[in-house]
């Protein structure tokens, strides 16, 4: 007897198609998982990536329970099974490039606030550290882009993503992994943040972009990794706005990995780039935005590409 036959016994006749089609899914998600665990297995490489990415995303939510003043036992700081599941179904897809599972877009549903946004904020953190791990240098570049509707959407998921990505960059100095930095940037257009260095500049010293009024530098007031105030400084010559933790103690007291002007991001090309859709026009009209992409730069393509919010896409903000 069928196995799906074996398991939709009782069912009434109107559900069994509707059995058989989901249990073949539920069949197909565990082979995905099965073979992510072999590669886990087998390639060490991978293993490492996946070892670094976990101490990623518990030091993030360490430090994020700990700014909130919320104190947690470590042994309570664990994945959710959904969250541990979609992992482990997208590995196969970095760890083999030439796999089935690579030409499939996965597509992540669960109610809001149920913990999304750590599933896939994991996954960035292996595909960032595997594609060093793998490919050294060159790994290096944009490697995940993730795209929004809306700009207050792209803002706060920014904030979240920033803290993964300062424990990322302290990470790649206690590992010795390769590739320079590791970093965020914010690409949201001049209604947000201003387009050049120096009209950041500008801003800072107490002037206004003609062109956009809402346009400024300050996007984020407190230190993602510790929690207290940052100050600001642009160098014109680097190209480069500076964020630092006014923090003595902080890891990034020096300053944190975090771009926020487009003049900045297109020359240091940051390994994570959270983006507004609108803003993908500019890559027909500004050539300087194909570095984004690895072309004219020593960097392999970007890998992963997350579409947040997808039912906005389709709906009157999309």
């Amino acid at each position: 007897i069928d196995d799906c036959a074996k398991k939709s016994e009782g069912l009434p006749v109107e559900y069994l198609e509707c059995a058989r089609i989901n249990m073949k899914k539920c069949s197909q998600t565990y082979e995905t998982i099965m073979k992510s665990i072999s590669c886990l297995g087998e390639l060490d490489e991978v293993y490492k990536a996946f070892i670094y990415a976990n101490e990623a995303m518990y030091l993030q939510r360490k430090r994020t329970l700990k700014i909130r003043k919320i104190t947690v036992e470590d042994s309570q700081i664990r994945w959710y099974p959904f969250q541990l599941a979609f992992f482990l179904q997208e590995v196969v897809s970095f760890a083999c490039p030439n796999s089935i599972e690579r030409k499939n877009v996965d597509l992540l549903w669960f109610p809001t606030g149920g913990g999304k946004t750590e599933a896939y904020l994991g996954i960035a953190a292996f595909v960032i550290f595997l594609r060093r791990l793998r490919n050294k240098e060159i790994g290096a570049g944009v490697s995940i882009i993730m795209r929004y509707t809306l700009r207050l959407l792209t803002f706060q998921q920014f904030e979240r993503a920033s803290a993964m990505i300062c424990a990322c960059d302290l990470l790649r100095k206690k590992y010795s992994i390769p590739g320079g930095e590791i970093s965020i940037g914010l690409w949201a257009g001049k209604a947000l943040t201003p387009n050049s260095i120096e009209m950041a500049d500008k801003i800072l010293n107490g002037y206004s972009d003609p062109d956009n009024e809402s346009s400024n530098p300050r996007q984020i007031e407190k230190c993602p990794w510790c929690g207290k105030e940052v100050e600001y400084s642009c160098d014109n010559t680097l190209k480069r706005l500076h964020i630092k933790c006014t923090d003595s103690k902080c890891d990034f007291n020096k300053g944190l990995p975090v771009y926020l002007i487009d003049e900045e991001i297109y020359m240091y090309r940051p390994s994570f780039l959270i983006a507004t859709v609108d803003k993908f026009a500019q890559v027909a009209h500004n050539d300087q935005t194909f570095k984004l992409f690895g072309k004219g730069t020593e960097n392999i393509p970007p890998e992963l590409i997350i579409q947040d919010e997808l039912h906005l896409i389709s709906g009157p903000l999309g």
